[in-house]
This record gives structure tokens, sequence and C-alpha cells, in this order.
């Protein structure tokens, strides 16, 4: 059977994975903690780059945006999770997982600034509309151009998940916290059209790189 799917998937590229978590109130030292989970993610292979943010309204809620070399490693390191020292600290400092999703990306524009630690970045998880083949495109397009003209804005990184059929993500750098966001634009028919594409947002939040995150690298994907 055809994929629906309107972005294809490159299985030899670099694919990401999201995952947003409650971390628990013991956890005191944030450096330590992204350090201790850095040193682990080395050992596993396939692993590239990690940045970590944490949450503009929650201080226990924490981002991770991590580039795998491959979709089949992205794949393969779930089981890294499921053992060892990697579930040991998850086990012993994460308190509930709200989202985990790998994806591979198809889109990059703008360009962030160096450890943009004071800029707001947004995250949008959601589907679209089953069935919409090369439509879809056409819209995103359109939608795409419109966001770009947006004045805060900075950068953007889009992907298309890695196994569930419809479902992308958006990465979005914004300069300021006062005007950001998709919702800004809500009233453009180029914006309309987009949205009413989309069959739900399971997931929408804004966060910041944390200032401890001194191994901050976008790797390769950037």
């Amino acid at each position: 059977m055809q994929s629906e799917d309107p972005i294809s998937i490159d299985q030899t590229s670099p694919a990401l994975e999201v995952a947003v978590y409650q971390i628990s109130g013991e956890l005191q030292d944030s450096a330590l903690w992204i350090d201790h989970v850095n040193q682990l993610l080395q050992k596993v292979p396939g692993f590239m780059s990690r940045v970590v943010h944490r949450s503009l309204s929650s201080k226990s809620t924490w981002m991770d945006l991590i580039q795998w070399d491959s979709p089949k490693s992205a794949a393969l390191s779930r089981k890294a999770f499921s053992n060892g020292a990697l579930k040991q600290l998850h086990d012993t400092f994460v308190t509930s997982v709200e989202l985990r999703k790998q994806f591979r990306p198809y889109l990059q524009c703008g360009m962030p600034p160096n450890l943009p630690l004071e800029k707001t970045i947004e995250l949008a998880v959601y589907r679209v509309q089953p069935g919409l083949g090369e439509s879809y495109t056409k819209v995103f397009d359109k939608m795409h151009k419109v966001l770009q003209s947006h004045p805060s804005f900075l950068y953007r990184q889009c992907g298309k998940a890695l196994v569930e059929a419809q479902w992308y993500m958006d990465y979005i750098f914004w300069e300021d916290s006062a005007s950001h966001s998709l919702a800004s634009f809500e009233r453009r028919p180029e914006m309309k059209a987009f949205f009413d594409m989309i069959y739900d947002v399971p997931y929408f939040h804004h966060f910041r790189i944390v200032p401890e995150n001194q191994s901050y690298s976008f790797g390769g994907f950037i």
C-alpha cells in the first residue's frame, strides 16, 4: 500500500529525538545531571548531539533534543534507556515522560545565534488529516513564507515522525517571548489553511536552553 505521508523519509540521514519529561524536585545540580547523561549517551552507538531545555512555565519540565546518525540508530537507542546506567539514572530523577518521539528533519530555515540561551523556543508536535498528499506540501510552503516574515522569527526546524503516519514537529526560535508563536498569525489565510489541515496538537510548549548546558551543540542538522 502506498504511504499517504506527504514527506518521504530518508533512512540514511540523521534523525531527531524529542523527549519532554518531569524532573524530581531532589535534583539540585543541573550541570551535573546534564553532564552525567551526556557521558552515558556518548557510549550509545549513533549518538551525535544533545541540546537540553527547560520550560518557561515549569522548573520541573525539561526537554531534550537529541540527534542520532540515522533512523536505525534512533530506533535502537530505546534499548539503552530500558536497561543499564541510563535506565537507573532515568528511574532516579525522572518522575514522568510527557512526550518521546523520533523524527526525520525535512526543513531548516534561518540560523539561530550562538548559545541562544535567552531566546524563546516553541515546540509543537501535531498530526495532520489523513490523505492530504501533495496538498499539504503546497499549503505548508505558503504558511512557511508567512511565518518567515514575522519580526521575531529566527529559526525553524521541522520533522516528520519516523514511525507514526501524519505526525510532525515544529521547533522554532523566537527573538523574545512577547511576540512569538504561530498563534499571532492565525488570521492570515495562509495560516488558517495550514491549521485546517491539522487533526490535533497533542503537545505545544515553550522552552529555553538551560545555561548549564555547557556541551550545547546542534550537531549537523543545522
